[in-house]
């Protein structure tokens, strides 16, 4: 599926792989593909069998994996979620755009400016989606704590 393609026009739904079970994966990533009308969590991956095996019982995706490289190659898995420590983001994110993946990955992107920079120049070889996680960027909280230092 390419990036410009319109999720109308297509006969199914996005078909998302998380790669980590962990809270944030918990907390928002299975249930917001659970609920979205233009994608489905087709996937999970965690090479923690107790808890990829627990979420696969709880979220049912018709597939979960042990190995992020399997589900890589999986041609179902349109798109990845990278919810794992902060300083896989790039390195994973750079595997999944190397096997034709788009990419949701949690914030901070990278841990250095320059893997970050990395990231953006191998994306540009691509006509693939790379989008970084800012679930709080409109948050009133935080939208009062700018105006606050601002003023």
């Amino acid at each position: 599926m390419t990036p410009t393609m319109d999720m109308n026009q297509a006969d199914r739904k996005l078909r998302i792989g998380v790669l980590g079970c962990g809270p944030i994966a918990q907390i928002a990533h299975f249930d917001a593909c659970s609920k979205a009308r233009n994608c489905e969590l087709y996937a999970i991956c965690d090479l923690a069998d107790d808890l990829r095996n627990r979420m696969q019982a709880m979220w049912e995706p018709p597939a979960a994996y042990g190995s992020y490289a399997q589900m890589l190659e999986d041609p179902l898995v349109d798109a990845i979620i990278v919810g794992v420590a902060d300083q896989f983001h790039v390195p994973l994110a750079m595997q999944a755009i190397r096997a034709g993946k788009h990419v949701f990955v949690e914030k901070p992107m990278g841990v250095s400016i320059e893997e970050c920079q990395q990231l953006q120049e191998q994306l540009r070889q691509t006509s693939l989606v790379l989008q970084v996680g800012n679930n709080r960027r409109f948050d009133p909280g935080v939208v009062f704590a700018k105006s606050f230092i601002d003023q």
